[in-house]
């Protein structure tokens, strides 16, 4: 399966800091090509070990040994035609054959939140064609969606981005929901089944950027502070036999740019999850009142639906004493009619920050803790949040074109805020004590 992604065509970046552009550390081998039409000889020698040692050469060589190859797949002997036949499928499938890969960067210094464009050159330096994993004159001139343009250049580069944060971790690429967007989702399904390819000529150049690679809808989320690295790394698979055997180990074929140094000042928030986590309740008390807040935990702002009522569109906010086994569920607030549906109550929340949900008095908690059974233990009071109601929500509802979707008022069909918590979250139950 592709998990590639490509962007080109989006604006230039400004005051690109240029990486080193030494030749990429490939494992090309230095075997002169004179050498090629003897090794391709010994593909039918009898003995065993200079059959191997031959095949072993000729990938080291790599595309570069392409052309006569092709031509040996007419040899008179059917050994060294059959196995030049099979040589040739491996290395017809590799890309980035004697390519020099150089990134820059908008910026080399940046807070966490900043989003930062990302830059990779390809130079063809060989004297054979190379193949490239995407389009490098597609891009955002033919998306008129700016997330779909920046989502297509994530995933067709990405797969072979190495980006190492100042904690030493190896960071994956993170996407927002893709049910949010059915472009988005079919690009993205299109991509896991095939992908273009590019022929990059001898002596020419491809540029491919990759917008707000830290901060986009697909991202590698740069949270903590300090020093962090992004590298070009593309090994080919190869088969796990021999003569194959200890190729991936040795690099064969792997083409790797110089590593581009960031820094990242200030970093996140300490709430931010590094995993992707998106929000959690949490209940507090403040004088005679039991606050529940919503905790942002993602590493991008998320909408919050204040719509309190008992169906979707609306969420609920519900509070639970529970005494030993025995729990009462308590309402509070005013609960939504759909004909008062507005919209207008989709809460934004930035990393790191809250907002509040609702809240109770202590009184009311205690009386309800007293109307259950008196076991040992003390009650405890929860605030459950649970919401369905977002985009992929009306996405789903338009699509199935429901009696329930036909229903609804006109504020509950306009496109939702990206990013709505959606879910069951419960926050850490909180000791209610019994009036004396």
């Amino acid at each position: 399966m592709r998990t590639m992604m490509y962007v080109v065509g989006v604006a230039v970046v400004a005051a690109a800091v240029q990486a080193q552009e030494e030749a990429p550390r490939s494992s090309v081998a230095a075997t002169p090509a004179a050498e090629v039409p003897k090794l391709i000889e010994q593909l039918g020698a009898q003995d065993y070990q200079a059959r191997l040692d031959a095949t072993r050469q000729l990938c080291r060589i790599g595309p570069a040994a392409l052309e006569p190859l092709r031509a040996a797949q007419r040899h008179e002997s059917f050994e060294i035609a059959a196995r030049a036949q099979r040589l040739v499928r491996l290395l017809e499938r590799q890309y980035f054959g004697g390519v020099r890969v150089t990134l820059s960067v908008s910026k080399t210094h940046f807070a966490w939140n900043e989003p930062i464009d990302l830059t990779i050159e390809f130079t063809n330096t060989s004297s054979f064609d190379a193949r490239l994993p995407f389009d490098a004159g597609a891009g955002s001139a033919g998306d008129t969606d700016a997330d779909l343009a920046q989502v297509r250049g994530m995933i067709d580069a990405g797969e072979y981005l190495e980006v190492t944060d100042a904690a030493g971790n190896v960071l994956d690429l993170r996407v927002d929901d893709v049910a949010e967007s059915p472009a988005i989702a079919r690009l993205i399904r299109e991509r896991a089944e095939s992908g273009p390819v590019e022929i990059l000529s001898p002596g020419r150049s491809a540029i491919i950027r990759l917008t707000a690679f830290n901060r986009g809808w697909a991202r590698f989320p740069l949270l903590a502070p300090g020093a962090a690295t992004v590298q070009f790394r593309y090994l080919p698979q190869w088969p796990h036999e021999e003569p194959f055997l200890g190729f991936e180990k040795d690099g064969v074929g792997a083409v790797v740019s110089e590593p581009l140094r960031l820094t990242i000042e200030p970093g996140a928030p300490p709430g931010v999850s590094s995993t992707g986590r998106t929000a959690d309740v949490v209940v507090e008390r403040q004088g005679e009142e039991y606050i529940a807040y919503l905790i942002c935990l993602y590493d991008r702002p998320v909408a919050v639906n204040a719509h309190f009522g008992t169906t979707p569109p609306f969420a609920q906010l519900r509070w639970t004493c529970r005494v030993g086994d025995e729990d009462r569920i308590l309402t509070a607030g005013d609960v939504g009619k759909l004909a008062e549906f507005t919209g207008d109550r989709f809460l934004s929340v930035e990393p790191g920050s809250r907002v509040e949900l609702g809240r109770i008095t202590v009184a009311r908690a205690r009386q309800t803790a007293e109307a259950l059974p008196a076991p040992s233990g003390s009650p405890t009071l929860v605030a459950a949040y649970v919401n369905v109601a977002s985009r992929a929500w009306q996405i789903e509802q338009a699509d199935r074109d429901t009696d329930n979707w036909k229903s609804l008022p006109d504020a509950a069909r306009q496109p939702f805020p990206p990013r709505v918590v959606t879910g069951h979250l419960r926050s850490d139950p909180v000791q209610v004590g019994r009036e004396p």
